[in-house]
């Protein structure tokens, strides 16, 4: 699969303020020191005309705040899911088909839930994911029947499980030459 601006879209999946910040029940430290990347990755997609779509859990809206240094701005969507992934009972499909965007750009968290059904839900519907590698963040799951799974043993499996199923997964600064290069 070609990677081509004009036909894609990004997502950035649930990422609220307490992933990022010290202390809270969520930070993700991962997600903390990527940041500036993800923040980039924004700039350059409305520098080149990339629609950007923010997905909120509909669980935890008015509780948390989506990133500081991420906020909508005003051409920005900002769709509220209410459950895993940001296809179900959303317009999401339709603003994309609307925009003619057939390439979905995926960030946020978390990479194992709602970011790995989106990607699933994209390709029953025919629209190609793109997982942006070093802007998808995990957790450690520590009580587990099968023992812990590190948060790379997770990303490998789900990246590797959603790249056999048809889904394109690229490194951050790949996708930011390509956007700079267009």
């Amino acid at each position: 699969m070609t990677f081509r601006p004009v036909d894609s879209a990004l997502l950035v999946y649930d990422m609220s303020q307490n992933r990022v910040t010290p202390g809270e029940r969520r930070f993700s430290q991962d997600a903390a020191e990527g940041m500036p990347r993800l923040v980039s990755l924004l700039d350059v997609c409305r520098e080149k005309g990339v629609p950007i779509c923010h997905a909120v859990s509909a669980r935890t809206l008015g509780q948390l705040e989506i990133c500081h240094a991420l906020i909508p701005r005003a051409d920005d969507k900002v769709l509220v899911h209410p459950k895993t992934g940001a296809f179900q009972n959303t317009d999401l499909e339709a603003w994309l088909r609307t925009g003619k965007r057939s390439n979905l750009l995926l960030t946020g968290i978390a990479l194992d839930y709602g970011i790995s059904s989106t990607a699933r839900e994209a390709l029953t519907r025919g629209i190609h994911p793109i997982l942006v590698r070093g802007a998808c963040y995990a957790y450690d799951i520590v009580d587990s029947p099968v023992g812990t799974v590190s948060k790379d043993d997770l990303e490998r499996a789900h990246l590797a499980s959603l790249s056999f199923m048809g889904a394109t997964v690229m490194l951050i600064q790949d996708i930011i030459a390509a956007l700079r290069d267009e």
